[in-house]
């Protein structure tokens, strides 16, 4: 009978050994985590970073108060952007500064979004362009193509003129407004 017992007691040892190692090994093995869609890969404040062109000249300074990335999404969130965006054809001379509340930038094409108070200034003298004010502008970092729905105020050598709906290119100092437009006249003699 103790033989029996043995026996008995030893596979139901046995068993919930068995039943207990396999819980705890594919615990182990096959661990589970959550992953929040919504949360950000990452966050970082006080960021400046350069981006340089396939040639290796400057494309791109960009600093910002708080920078946040959004790996699913691929885009970066900025807050309080400042960029420099450089010549891409004579290497290191900035043409244009961007500043803006806030900033969107898609990774995929190189697109940024900048919304509440957009201001988009000239730092070559001779441009026709000077200023673009605006509180949203998309701008494409590659080409330098320019929109927006909202109102756009151009202020360039002796005009300033406002209006919806911009179309236009930095590069080529080319810029229409669709809708209400006014424009003001200002020669100065030289």
């Amino acid at each position: 009978m103790n033989f029996r017992w043995t026996v008995v007691l030893s596979l139901v040892a046995l068993a919930l050994f068995g039943w207990f190692y396999e819980q705890n090994h594919t615990e182990e093995e096959n661990p589970t985590f959550s992953h929040n869609s919504n949360a950000p890969t990452y966050i970082g404040e006080g960021m400046s970073a350069k981006v340089f062109n396939e040639q290796g000249h400057l494309k791109y300074i960009a600093n910002a108060k708080k920078v946040t990335y959004f790996e699913g999404q691929d885009k970066t969130y900025f807050q309080y952007p400042q960029l420099f965006v450089f010549d891409k054809e004579k290497a290191n001379i900035k043409e244009w500064e961007m500043n803006a509340d806030e900033a969107i930038l898609n990774n995929k094409n190189d697109t940024l979004l900048l919304t509440n108070d957009v201001k988009i200034q000239s730092l070559i003298v001779n441009n026709q362009l000077q200023q673009l004010l605006a509180s949203k502008l998309k701008i494409n970092l590659t080409t330098k193509d320019v929109s927006s729905n909202e109102k756009v105020t151009i202020i360039g050598q002796d005009f300033t003129t406002s209006g919806l709906e911009l179309v236009g290119n930095l590069n080529t100092q080319f810029a229409t407004l669709k809708k209400q437009v006014t424009t003001h006249y200002d020669k100065h003699e030289k």
